[in-house]
């Protein structure tokens, strides 16, 4: 389960036996979800009860719009794969990745299920602005003097790790008894 806003790391990794190629993801999640896909995929080897596989790993982060139960379909994995060759003659790519030929194969997961939660009202500022996450706002104002009339330009920064697609625009009260 989540929260609505909260980020869900997802992480598909999968283990084979054989030379994988061009490996692409093939990933349906429900429209209730932003998906940030981490480019860029790992290959490594692990070793697992003393057998040693070919790890392919893709990440990603789900971050849930509204509340609900929500089946996440298979995830898929279209990749190539050397097979060995059959009887054929000698090609160019032998001396490179052996004498194999490449077969298109689709990898599919198990289907998840997860429930998002509304955000607690419970301990909730009235100034909740929708963010969630960790982060942090600095402001700065420039020129840092003026005289009446003149323009100053005001720069809001909000940083951290979180999603902000439901954050509200930033209230900022002004006082003008201040000076």
């Amino acid at each position: 389960s989540a929260y609505v806003g909260e980020s869900i790391g997802v992480k598909i990794k999968v283990f084979n036996r054989v030379k994988v190629v061009g490996a692409q993801p093939d990933f349906k999640y429900p429209s209730a979800f932003q998906i940030k896909n981490i480019e860029g995929q790992k290959s490594y080897t692990q070793m697992v009860g003393g057998n040693e596989y070919n790890v392919t790993e893709l990440d990603a982060v789900l971050i849930p719009n509204r509340e609900g139960d929500y089946k996440i379909d298979p995830a898929l994995l279209v990749a190539r794969i050397a097979v060995a060759r059959r009887q054929r003659p000698r090609s160019f790519f032998d001396d490179l990745i052996g004498p194999t030929d490449m077969q298109e194969k689709r990898l599919r997961s198990e289907a998840a299920a997860i429930k998002v939660l509304p955000l607690p009202m419970q301990g909730r500022r009235k100034d909740f602005s929708g963010l969630v996450g960790s982060f942090a706002m600095t402001t700065d104002v420039s020129p840092r003097t003026g005289n009446a009339g003149d323009t100053l330009n005001l720069t809001v920064n909000i940083q951290g790790q979180g999603s902000s697609s439901s954050m509200s625009d930033p209230s900022l009260p002004f006082d003008a008894s201040v000076a």
